[in-house]
């Protein structure tokens, strides 16, 4: 079964305040939020380094198949690499196009992004 989420859907569920891992490290600059349990299991962690350059991770396994509608937006640039899958995207800033992000359950997810906010 695929689980089907708006973009803000998500991020509505998976940054629930209550969610936040507390670390030695956690503030405005660095948080770390578990993976809501509802649809798998793991974390994703920003860190701002600068205000405009932040550091992503994300490491998660699902329990279905997750798909994410994304609407066009506006996007900063930013580098992606997928650790388990050995994929990297590099994204210009500007307008991303609609389009649907899929997910397969049962396959680990290692994801490290960098984004810049371009002037």
């Amino acid at each position: 079964m695929t689980i089907e989420l708006s973009l803000q859907d998500y991020w509505d569920i998976a940054t629930e305040t209550e969610r936040i891992i507390p670390t030695c490290h956690s503030d405005e600059i660095d948080t770390t939020w578990a993976y809501p349990e509802q649809l798998g299991s793991g974390y994703f962690r920003e860190i701002y380094l600068r205000p405009e350059l932040m550091l992503s991770i994300q490491s998660n396994l699902l329990h279905d198949d997750l798909a994410i509608a994304l609407p066009a937006r506006e996007h900063l640039v930013e580098i992606s690499c997928n650790l388990s899958s050995g994929e990297s995207y590099l994204h210009g800033s500007g307008i991303a196009l609609e389009e649907r992000f899929q997910t397969n359950a049962k396959e680990k997810c290692l994801d490290i992004n960098i984004e810049l906010e371009a002037d």
